[in-house]
Formats: C-alpha cells, structure tokens, sequence
C-alpha cells in the first residue's frame, strides 16, 4: 500500500471505466492520515479536466475545467462514497454533498477509482 500523501503537494485523480482512463485531473494534498486513514483533497475553481478518447462520454466531458466552485474532497480508503464540501468564490461554504463512487486506490502519483459501469 502507498504512503501518505505530503500535505500541499498535487495529486492525480484519475477514473477508469472498462479497463480505459476516462477521465484524470489534479488535486491539491490538505490532508493525509495515511492508508487506512482520511485523505482531504482540495479542487478550485479553474481546474483543468482531461477526457481521454473513450467510448463511453463522461459526465463531465464537456467541460474543459472545474468552475464555479471550489470543493473540499474527503475519502477513506475502501469506502464506496466521498464527503465534499463545496464553497464560493469568495471562499464561504456553500452546501455539503455526498458524492457515491467506486473506492480509490492508492498510487504512487494519485489515486485511481474503476468503474465498471457508467451508472454511477
């Protein structure tokens, strides 16, 4: 199993769907208690998001960035969903939200979820 991440360093977050990437961006380390602890994980706004070719659309595919807001992402490993917490531009906290996901798996460089469907 990987080590904790380094508060402050980036991350890749990468989705896999039918054995293929479907879709990677970067995260900023908060937060690492390490394996088999909570990894906090901020996105701002303006994070770029990359779509490789894949047969299957992902929701996301049609943006170029994250926008409009920014997300606190935190996570377990082995659990099958995500607390994020959303704020504003201006950093003010707008609303909680559970985000249902395959578990992560650690990498040397990120962490990367497999879906094996697109209903998620």
């Amino acid at each position: 199993m990987a080590d904790a991440f380094v508060p402050g360093t980036d991350l890749v977050m990468r989705e896999v769907l039918h054995d293929a990437l479907w879709a990677h961006w970067p995260e900023r380390v908060v937060a690492d208690v390490g394996p088999d602890g909570v990894l906090a994980t901020f996105q701002p706004s303006g994070t770029p998001l990359s779509f490789p070719p894949h047969p299957t659309p992902h929701p996301w595919g049609h943006l170029d960035a994250w926008q409009g807001t920014s997300v606190l992402k935190l996570r377990r490993t082995g659990d099958w969903y995500a607390v994020w917490k959303f704020f504003d531009a201006d950093g003010a906290h707008l609303s909680w939200y559970v985000n249902f996901e395959t578990p992560y798996v650690r990498q040397p460089d990120g962490m990367t979820s497999t879906t094996s469907s697109s209903t998620s």
